[in-house]
């Protein structure tokens, strides 16, 4: 039970008074309903990710005007309508700089939520889960992240050849990719995709609609509920949805574990940064292919006995 003035979590049964703003709070409990505080949750979660959604939404339309009139004011488009109907030209020149268009709309976007907190007098930072926590967790993370991954990879890989429609949705994801970042900077891709997405996505994902969802309902439901919607939210064809909610499950055990956001955001950082490395390294090889996998799983069991096994120590506050 929370007390429903200031959010704060009730320490005994028959609490007459909450202990943090003084509020009466020995009526909310009787008048509370479980359905109620499920369906007021669900609300609040859906509040966020429209958030989400319409400063995104805004920052790629205002985007796509601005390239049209760059195109429209003496640029030739020859070929046929490609991608959404746009031409290839058009897509061209925004992919130069929609990394920093991204990068843009999430730095408002965070700053949208911390107003919001703000407004409300509430710890941002400790209401999402920005608790420090021990350093060797992070470069863990991230290199747990990377090596899964890898593996993940391999694994889709492997299906698609069964099911043919799985690698027409990998073709059409890499198409909308290369619509998306063509002309970016490796730079401009790497903050955008590495380091932006995580922060806001495990602010959202895991931060509001996890915590929010925790509250209202069984921890397990919470922790299936928010990572099936990371999971639709990466709708890039049917195998996207069912690994993307299969790491937020994961994400999701690393916050309990380590009562932070951090080791989510790294591990989600070095997921999306294993995409560089194949740029590096020849994937026709089949040594490269196979001795890649083999250190990945390698690295997949220890982090995973290191996460999983390993008594967490919190940093002093």
């Amino acid at each position: 039970m929370y007390c429903r003035y200031c959010g704060s979590p009730l320490q005994f049964e028959n609490q007459q008074f909450c202990s943090v703003c003084g509020a009466s709070v020995a009526q909310e409990k009787k008048r509370s309903s479980k359905v109620g505080a499920i369906a007021l949750a669900l609300l609040k979660c859906a509040g966020f990710y429209a958030v989400f959604y319409a400063v995104v939404a805004v920052a790629q339309t205002v985007y796509t005007a601005v390239v049209s009139g760059l195109l429209a004011g003496g640029t030739n488009i020859v070929d046929s309508a490609g991608y959404m109907g746009l031409s290839d030209a058009f897509w061209n020149v925004f992919s130069e700089n929609y990394s920093y268009v991204m990068v843009f709309a999430y730095v408002a976007l965070a700053a949208v939520y911390w107003i919001i907190y703000v407004a409300r007098k509430k710890s941002f930072a400790g209401e999402v889960g920005l608790n420090k926590t021990q350093f060797a967790a992070l470069p863990a993370a991230f290199g747990f992240g990377a090596a899964l991954q890898v593996v993940v990879v391999f694994i889709i890989s492997y299906i698609s050849v069964a099911v043919p429609s799985i690698a027409e949705e990998a073709v059409q994801s890499e198409k909308v990719y290369e619509c998306m970042f063509g002309n970016a900077s490796t730079f401009s891709m790497y903050l955008a995709t590495a380091v932006a997405t995580p922060i806001i996505e495990e602010l959202l994902f895991r931060g509001l609609i996890y915590t929010r969802m925790k509250k209202a309902m069984p921890q397990i439901a919470a922790m299936l509920l928010s990572a099936i919607w990371f999971g639709v939210a990466h709708s890039g064809g049917i195998h996207q949805i069912v690994y993307a909610a299969a790491l937020g499950i994961i994400m999701v055990l690393l916050y309990e574990k380590y009562n932070s956001l951090w080791p989510c955001i790294f591990l989600h950082a070095g997921f999306n940064s294993t995409n560089f490395l194949y740029d590096y390294l020849d994937m026709n090889a089949p040594v490269v292919n196979w001795m890649l996998l083999a250190l990945s799983i390698g690295f997949v069991l220890v982090f995973v006995v290191y996460f999983f096994m390993a008594k967490p120590i919190y940093e002093e506050e």
